[in-house]
């Protein structure tokens, strides 16, 4: 999908924020609070680059 976006003003891109502490895991200690991992993907999300086509997490691009 992000390759037939290319030229286009879309994006496809993936955001994971890492372990995060939610329902679907018991509420496990230790992970990122909801907020914290909103934050993540909020900020890919609004900060005017250009992300199609890329798996990011908190440090940046990840290699597919």
């Amino acid at each position: 999908m992000a390759y037939e976006l290319r030229n286009s003003n879309a994006q496809v891109f993936a955001v994971t924020p890492g372990f995060t502490t939610t329902d679907l895991n018991g509420n496990a200690e230790g992970g990122k609070s909801k907020e914290e991992a909103a934050a993540i993907i909020v900020g890919y999300a609004t900060d005017g680059k250009r992300h199609n086509g890329e798996f990011l997490n908190e440090r940046g691009v990840l290699a597919w």
